[in-house]
């Protein structure tokens, strides 16, 4: 017998929903799922299965403040931020439709990075997820240099 994953799950707000509520109960906290977070955890692919979703719920509840009433995207760590934000749930488009490269597609985004942060080369390494040494290596490898 194979049992579905939990992207195939057919109302997956339905199941997380539930599964917060528990882990609320076992840890005496009375905490909403904002709906918007809820919609998200919901379109995210879950590919750790029922573990990575136990812990992102469990990890989300125990660090938000106790005075909080509901949880929202703002209060899970940046990690989960990121990786919720940055989950479309759109087609992937097959490897020959690509016209830009990867490196450009990279170097773009190093750039905006450092432009939403006025030039703070530590912010923009910071929301890219690498160290400011790696962010000054790659944008040197392509000839830019501190702005």
């Amino acid at each position: 017998m194979e049992l579905p994953t939990l992207g195939q799950q057919s109302d997956l707000s339905v199941v997380i929903k539930t599964r917060w509520e528990a882990l609320c109960q076992r840890h005496g906290r009375r905490l909403e799922l904002e709906p918007a977070l809820l919609a998200q955890f919901a379109r995210y692919p879950w590919p750790g299965n029922w573990p990575e979703l136990e812990h992102c719920l469990e990890a989300a509840l125990l660090g938000a403040e106790p005075e909080a009433s509901a949880l929202t995207l703002e209060m899970l760590s940046l990690r989960w931020q990121r990786k919720l934000q940055g989950y479309r749930s759109v087609p992937c488009l097959p490897v020959h439709a690509v016209a830009i490269e990867l490196r450009d597609l990279e170097r773009a985004h190093m750039e905006q990075a450092l432009e939403s942060y006025g030039g703070n080369y530590t912010a923009a390494a910071k929301s890219l997820g690498i160290s400011r040494s790696t962010l000054y290596r790659r944008l040197g490898s392509w000839g830019l240099s501190r702005r």
